[in-house]
C-alpha cells in the first residue's frame, strides 16, 4: 500500500511535530550552552531562571519567548489532532497553558538585586503555569493517546514523564527551593531532570503528530 502526505499549515501535525521538537532542543541546548558559558554559574545549585541574571542574560529572556511560542504552535496542533476517549481536551488544552507561562516567564526574567536573587511574581506565576500545565497535559493526555491508534507510541512516554514532572515539581518546591531543605544544595539539579522529563515527553508526542501526516492511501 502506497503512502501520502497531507496538507498541512501552521498549525497541522507536521509544522505542530517539528516546533515541538525544536523547542525542546532549542531549550536543552540554550541551558547547557549558556550555562557552560558563564563559569561562576553552578549548575548543581542555580535555578535555569538565574541564567538571566547574568551577562547577555537577554539571551536566555529571548530564548524562553520563542520555546513558548514553539511550544504553542505544538499545543494547538495537538488539539486539532483527531485523539480520542478523556482527556482529549483537557490535556491538549494544559499545554497551551504551559506555552502561555513560558511566555511569562520570558518577559518577567528573575533578577539579581544586592547580590540576591529576586523571582518577580510575575516570573513565579509564568514558571507555575509551565510546569503543572506541562505535568498535567502530559498525564492527561497519555488517555487520550490509549485510545487513539497512531499515538500510542506516546502513551507510556507521556504518562511517566507527567508523573515524573509532577513528583519532582512537588519535591522541588518542598523540599529544594526554601534555603534550609534537604535538597536545596541540588535545586539546580532536581529542576533540570523536570525538565529532561517534560521535553521527552514532547519530542515522543511531536513524534506520533509528524507520523500523523502520512496516511494510507485508499486503495485502488
Amino acid at each position: 500500500m502506497t503512502r501520502q502526505k497531507v496538507a498541512t499549515g501552521l498549525t497541522g501535525p507536521v509544522s505542530a511535530g517539528r516546533a515541538g521538537i525544536f523547542s525542546a532542543v532549542l531549550f536543552g541546548v540554550g541551558i547547557i550552552g549558556q550555562g557552560l558559558l558563564h563559569r561562576d554559574y553552578n549548575q548543581v545549585t542555580e535555578l535555569v531562571s538565574a541564567l538571566a541574571t547574568y551577562p547577555n542574560g537577554w539571551i536566555q529572556n529571548v530564548s524562553f519567548v520563542i520555546v513558548g511560542c514553539a511550544m504553542l504552535v505544538f499545543s494547538i496542533g495537538l488539539i486539532r489532532a483527531p485523539l480520542r476517549g478523556p482527556g482529549r481536551r483537557v490535556g491538549p488544552a494544559l499545554f497551551v497553558i504551559s506555552s502561555l507561562g513560558m511566555i511569562v516567564a520570558g518577559f518577567v526574567p528573575m533578577q539579581r538585586i544586592a547580590g540576591e536573587y529576586v523571582q518577580p511574581l510575575g516570573h513565579v506565576i509564568g514558571a507555575l503555569m509551565t510546569f503543572l500545565g506541562a505535568a498535567g497535559g502530559l498525564f492527561i493526555s497519555s488517555f487520550a493517546f490509549d485510545k487513539t491508534p497512531r499515538f500510542r507510541g506516546a502513551v507510556w512516554a507521556a504518562r511517566l514523564a507527567g508523573l515524573a514532572v509532577g513528583v519532582l515539581l512537588f519535591i522541588f518546591a518542598r523540599f529544594a527551593m526554601p534555603e534550609g531543605t534537604p535538597f536545596h544544595a541540588v535545586a539546580g539539579v532536581i529542576q533540570r531532570v523536570m525538565v529532561l522529563c517534560w521535553l521527552l515527553g514532547i519530542i515522543s508526542i511531536s513524534q506520533c503528530l509528524i507520523r500523523l501526516s502520512i496516511k494510507p492511501a485508499d486503495a485502488a
